[in-house]
């Protein structure tokens, strides 16, 4: 399993140029390695199986996460959502019955 090591930098120290006024920070996070991440939101109405294409390219197969939003709003919803299938490119998703609403994805991949 891939992991990674994010670490906050300051941009405004980054060259070591100290000024007579320090101006306020401005931080970026730095991998340690290749991290894509890309977030989605898959609407369903009334079905039960949705496929969602990658607007990222994977160089290898990411690890994905499917949280399930009602369309009334509310934050549950009586199903459950799974992955039949995955590729480098594109993900299906499939729910136990009938459903109208949203599936949020995180697709996270890791390199090595």
């Amino acid at each position: 399993m891939a992991s990674t090591k994010f670490v906050k930098r300051n941009l405004n120290r980054f060259r070591k140029v100290y000024p007579y006024l320090r101006r306020e920070p401005r931080y970026e996070l730095v991998s340690t390695t290749e991290a894509l991440i890309e977030v989605a939101a898959v609407p369903f109405s009334q079905s039960s199986s949705e496929q969602y294409n990658f607007k990222e390219f994977f160089a290898g197969v990411p690890k994905v996460t499917a949280t399930v939003v009602d369309s009334s709003g509310s934050e549950t919803a009586d199903t459950s959502v799974y992955i039949s299938s995955l590729s480098a490119s594109s993900v299906v998703l499939q729910t136990t019955g009938l459903f109208s609403g949203t599936v949020h994805l995180h697709i996270i991949y890791l390199g090595s």
